[in-house]
């Protein structure tokens, strides 16, 4: 992933960087910018803007254990790889982590929530600061019928709404939303994801498993939605994409 900064510079490094590239300022090095650590890996995922108004992603993996980062322009996806505290390292495409080709540091406040990240180019070159676009975030749990309930999380844009919003019906649990979730996000949509019992070890099983229990699932992540005082109940509704848009 490239940060560059004008027309002759890109052309320069985009022969040696990756293909995510962002055109932003460059700056002669990173100062110290972080006030504690990060409190979770959770705490390092969400949408993070240039000062270009250049946009990327970083999010976590199904299951929550690893991160990625991808441009929201283009698609592009690099997987991170821990190289320190707070700093992980890519490399030239979403499976290849070598040749090294940049790194991410995550700056946090004193309470451990991240508020910007740091982009370096490896081998010292350029580097950028993106800070992390503000939103509200909600653990909830999502009644079903006969008493049981599901996990989810909801995240809406900041201030007061109530917002239009997007149920995602994921391949298998809440961490299965942030690329497509977060260009939500940035158009003022709020979204819903919740973890999927029924689809078992992803959302192909719910074909073979029990596909009215996961669509009991998703009518019922729509109703809390709906009733949710944050949400416009009129502009809410389900989007699904792979196994779990079929």
């Amino acid at each position: 992933m490239s940060l560059l900064t004008g027309k002759r510079a890109a052309v320069a490094v985009l022969a040696l960087a990756a293909s995510l590239s962002l055109a932003v300022a460059a700056t002669p090095g990173a100062t110290p910018e972080t006030d504690g650590p990060v409190k979770s890996l959770r705490a390092c995922a969400g949408l993070y803007s240039f000062g270009n108004g250049e946009k990327i992603v970083v999010g976590l993996q199904p299951g929550g254990t690893d991160l990625y980062a991808a441009r929201l322009s283009t698609g592009d996806v690099r997987k991170l790889e821990p190289a320190g505290e707070q700093t992980y390292r890519y490399g030239p495409t979403r499976d290849k982590s070598t040749p090294v080709e940049g790194s991410i540091e995550f700056n946090a406040g004193r309470d451990g929530e991240v508020t910007s990240l740091r982009w370096s180019q490896e081998g010292g070159g350029l580097s950028a600061r993106a800070r992390r676009v503000r939103s509200e975030e909600e653990s909830v749990t999502i009644p079903l019928a006969g008493g049981a309930a599901i996990s989810g999380l909801l995240i809406s844009p900041p201030g007061k709404g109530p917002f239009p919003a997007a149920v995602l019906v994921t391949r298998s649990d809440r961490y299965d939303l942030w690329q497509l979730g977060m260009e939500l996000l940035d158009h003022g949509i709020a979204i819903l994801a919740y973890d999927r019992p029924a689809a078992g070890n992803g959302a192909a099983a719910c074909r073979k498993k029990d596909e009215t229990a996961c669509a009991d699932e998703a009518r019922a992540a729509l109703s809390f939605a709906r009733s949710h005082a944050r949400i416009d109940p009129a502009r809410a509704g389900v989007v699904g994409w792979g196994d779990a848009g079929d």
